[in-house]
């Protein structure tokens, strides 16, 4: 569809009288087909900084990953986002970097395959598989034209699906799956919009786990530190295992703590 902008002015006679109209049109399609990359360029970067310095800001690894893809969905306009993490752990079925779980996701489909803890396999026919496996973006346009799409019929009118890889430290880390429904939603541009806000999201994401590793040690030195501290107090074994019991039930939270020796008696007899 062309766009012509129109200019008009009145042809008027010897004594000033409109005798006619002389009418200029110019095809400006161009023109404004490049506005509207650039408007559309604009409110990406904007959003996209937006949601990197809400990421960087939180340092609840489950807080932030929430909040991040109810952001991306609510400032792009998109049908659904999802939030996957690399397991690396190989729980509770497969080898450690086998699935890519979903970690966060929008609205009442997102919660669904939350509880049903859903996952895709690395590697393997999905979008996020894929992606993931090669470290690189993929885009579907239309659902129809894409066969390896995972069919998700908790996602019944998404058109376009577009799955970016999370790299933080030259490693995936996860994906992003961002899906719309238009049948062309995202061009090279917004992949490369995108991927910039990916990978802002990542470092976030791995600065988050570092925190938490460094907040699990300090308690756990903390832990230890005031065990050892009271256990210098007692000189027998059965107040040494009671101070050591009750403060690792109340660090674990656990309501009973036991413990259960076998000691073996000179003469080889259990007792």
């Amino acid at each position: 569809m062309h766009v012509f902008h129109t200019f008009k002015t009145p042809l008027r006679d010897a004594q000033d009288r409109v005798t006619g109209v002389l009418g200029l049109s110019r095809d400006i399609t161009e023109r404004q087909q490049l506005l509207n990359t650039l408007e559309r360029r604009s409110l990406q970067l904007q959003a996209g900084a937006e949601v990197s310095e809400v990421a960087n800001a939180l340092l609840d690894l489950e807080a932030l990953q929430q909040r991040v893809v109810d952001l991306i969905r609510e400032r792009f306009d998109l049908y659904y986002v999802g939030f996957f993490l690399v397991d690396q752990n190989g729980q509770p079925d497969g080898e450690p970097g086998q699935w890519a779980v979903l970690r966060a996701g929008t609205g009442e489909a997102g919660r669904a395959m939350l509880a049903r803890h859903h996952k895709l396999e690395v590697g393997g026919e999905s979008m996020i598989g894929w992606c993931v496996a090669n470290a690189k973006a993929r885009v579907a346009l239309d659902i129809g034209d894409e066969a390896v799409r995972f069919e998700n019929p908790l996602l019944p009118e998404t058109r376009s699906e577009m799955a970016l890889p999370l790299i933080a430290r030259a490693r995936v880390i996860g994906a992003l799956t961002i899906q719309s429904t238009a049948p062309a939603a995202f061009s090279d541009e917004d992949i490369a919009a995108l991927q910039t806000m990916a990978n802002q999201i990542a470092v976030a994401i791995e600065n988050a786990r570092l925190f938490e590793v460094a907040r699990q040690r300090a308690a756990s030195e903390e832990l230890l530190n005031r065990v050892a501290g009271q256990l210098q107090e007692h000189t027998d074994l059965e107040a040494m295992l009671h101070v050591t019991m009750r403060e690792l039930g109340q660090a674990l939270g656990a309501r009973r703590a036991r413990a259960c020796l076998r000691v073996s008696q000179d003469n080889g007899r259990d007792a």
